[in-house]
């Protein structure tokens, strides 16, 4: 009975821990989300709306938008300046929509306790040293990640979608039966284990930026431009998904479709460029990065079944 009563005590204490956690993100996002901010003022407070801002930056910025995109538009940045991770916040937020926009967040110009990690947020900045990416919070993401490090100049990401979920599979079952067993599972898994550096090469968004700065420093016009890029993997998305039905509905046999020749006819050879449009797709239709590019934890199965049958 005591033992009972002391495990209620501890679950009570974690669940209260939790749900405080969850009102502090909301009355955050309430404070600083950026869903009432439209695209025109929200472009100020870029590295977009200057051309000498992204001449300076061109490399690093189509790294860190390009991993954006691909990661379904969840993006932490971390740095020790705040205005500059506000300013990247703001950049990385224009290839978000306004729904997605709701759920990210600044940080707040008042000299206040910096906001932690907070898994599942689209957009949101750490300023360090004061607070740190949590590998365990990327793993309880539903979805990848990318890291955008201002400080280091780098750009990093978790697995890919399709293995990204089969990781979390894997290490939440591993937590389940350590807790039946009463292991002690500590974090043992460090951001650095976890995040890959960013090496894909595009030109959708090297493309976008170089010719922005053909553009006259006026936010009206560079938004609209932004706005025209997102409508373009959009289309690019669509488009993807319409090809793989039609095929998959004219090839009712198991034939294996060709996803190179799809890519050169979409115009997407470049693994970068084809992991946004993919992304993107998969957000319109889940599934779709699993269909293309399979399912690791399906083929681990039937890995052990075919064992199991021998």
């Amino acid at each position: 009975m005591y033992i009972a009563l002391q495990n209620s005590k501890q679950a009570i204490e974690f669940l209260t821990k939790e749900i405080q956690c969850l009102l502090d993100v909301i009355a955050s996002l309430y404070a600083d989300s950026l869903h009432q901010v439209n695209t025109q003022s929200l472009l100020t407070k870029t590295y977009l709306c200057v051309k000498e801002d992204i001449v300076e930056n061109l490399a690093f910025l189509s790294r860190a938008i390009s991993s954006h995109i691909m990661n379904y538009g969840h993006s932490i940045v971390i740095g020790r300046d705040k205005t500059h991770v506000n300013k990247m916040v703001a950049t990385l937020a224009m290839f978000n929509t306004t729904k997605e926009r709701g759920c990210s967040r600044m940080l707040r110009e008042e000299n206040i306790t910096p906001y932690p990690m907070y898994p599942n947020l689209y957009v949101q900045g750490i300023l360090v040293p004061m607070q740190h990416v949590s590998g365990k919070d990327l793993l309880n993401s539903l979805h990848p990640t990318s890291v955008v490090n201002l400080d280091l100049q780098t750009v990093q990401q978790t697995l890919p979608c399709n293995q990204h979920a089969a990781r979390c599979y894997e290490i939440t079952k591993q937590e389940l039966i350590s807790l039946y067993q009463k292991d002690s599972m500590e974090e043992s898994y460090s951001s650095e284990t976890i995040l890959s550096p960013c090496e894909q090469t595009e030109s959708l968004v090297s493309k976008l930026l170089q010719e922005i700065t053909h553009l006259p420093e006026d936010c009206g016009a560079r938004g609209a431009y932004v706005e025209n890029f997102n409508c373009l993997v959009y289309r690019l998305a669509f488009t993807l998904i319409t090809i793989i039905e039609t095929e998959m509905n004219i090839n009712t046999k198991a034939v294996k479709l060709n996803y190179k020749k799809i890519r050169q006819d979409l115009g997407l050879s470049l693994e970068g460029d084809f992991k946004m449009v993919l992304s993107v797709a998969e957000k319109l239709k889940p599934g779709m990065f699993a269909q293309i590019l399979g399912d690791p934890k399906q083929q681990t199965d039937n890995l052990v079944n075919q064992i199991q049958t021998m």
